[in-house]
Order: structure tokens, then sequence, then C-alpha cells
């Protein structure tokens, strides 16, 4: 009986140090910091000289077969590019929702024109360029070659295709609006 007073004792002056003890000491609790990161390839800002190109009002009758109307200029600035990632090529694609005509792409958006048979030629060219020049189709890419800012001048015109297509009997006077957009890419 002695070694169980003994016993009962300790554990009694243990068990209450122990629960002071406890008393005093909480739950550790832990804390979840999330990192994330984007990684971005080298990139140029892009912007242009005019949000929008008003190409005024033509009359019906002086649209022709094969020609540009009412060619107006505005300028794509490139500027603060970045290192390009290697053995990619870094481009400004060139989209924009439209129609061929006689071979060649007219960019027109149906939800704001009202017209038929009209749409816009997107030429890169320094000075207006004529019909039978090259032109911008949706989904053309601008190759970038250097990270020097640089500016980049387009021609934007009303056509109507050949002269075949400018006298269709489904031709109609009204609106014609495109939205063409510019993108950085690498491809």
């Amino acid at each position: 009986m002695d070694l169980y007073k003994r016993f009962g004792k300790w554990c009694v002056s243990t068990c209450l140090i122990l629960l002071s003890y406890g008393v005093g000491l909480t739950t550790a609790q832990a804390i979840i910091l999330n990192y994330s990161a984007t990684i971005n390839q080298g990139t140029c800002q892009i912007s242009l000289d005019k949000t929008a190109l008003h190409l005024g009002t033509v009359e019906m009758s002086a649209m022709r077969g094969s020609t540009l109307v009412s060619a107006q200029s505005f300028t794509l600035q490139i500027r603060s590019c970045g290192d390009y990632q290697a053995g990619l090529t870094p481009a400004i694609k060139i989209t924009g929702e439209g129609m061929t005509r006689d071979g060649k792409w007219l960019f027109r958006s149906s939800a704001d024109s009202v017209s038929q048979g009209f749409g816009i030629v997107l030429a890169k060219s320094d000075t207006i360029p004529l019909y039978n020049q090259a032109s911008i189709t949706n989904g053309d890419y601008l190759n970038l070659t250097a990270t020097t800012d640089t500016d980049v001048t387009f021609f934007a015109g009303i056509a109507c295709g050949s002269a075949t297509n400018c006298q269709d009997a489904n031709m109609r006077p009204g609106r014609v609006s495109a939205r063409i957009v510019f993108d950085f890419v690498y491809r």
C-alpha cells in the first residue's frame, strides 16, 4: 500500500504539473500561403494611332469594280519589345470577320453592317495602295524581326470587288463596318 500512496502522490503532482502546462498551450495552426506567377515569353506593347477610322460617306454610284474608295491610313505602333523566345517567330496576327469577293478579302462585320456586297480592304503600305496590290486577309501574320520600336502603316478603303460584283443586283447601300484585331503572337 505504501507503493500505491507514493505512486498516487507522484501521479497527482505530475498530472497537475502537466495539466498546468497544457492549459497554456494552444494547438498548432497551419497557415497556407498560395503562390502563383505567370511566366510570359518576351512581348511587345502594340497600339494604334486611331481607335476608329471613319471612311466618310460614299455615293453608291462612285463605287467601281477593282477600285479602293475613300482609303485612309493608320499606324500600328510596336513598342517596348522584350527578348523573343528562341525558335519561335514573333508576329502580329490580323483577324476580322468578312467575305471574299473576286479573290479579295473584304473585312465586314455582319452584326453592324447594313449594306450588301461592300467591305473594307486592308493593305500594309506607306502610300495609298491600288486595288490590285497585295492586301491583308483574315488570319494573316506580320512577322516581326527586330526588338526595336517600329511603326507600320496600313491603309483601309471601301471596295465591292470586280466590276461584275459591283453591278450585282444584290448590292445594297447602307453602313459598312468592320472590326479588325491586331494581336501579338508567337508562331
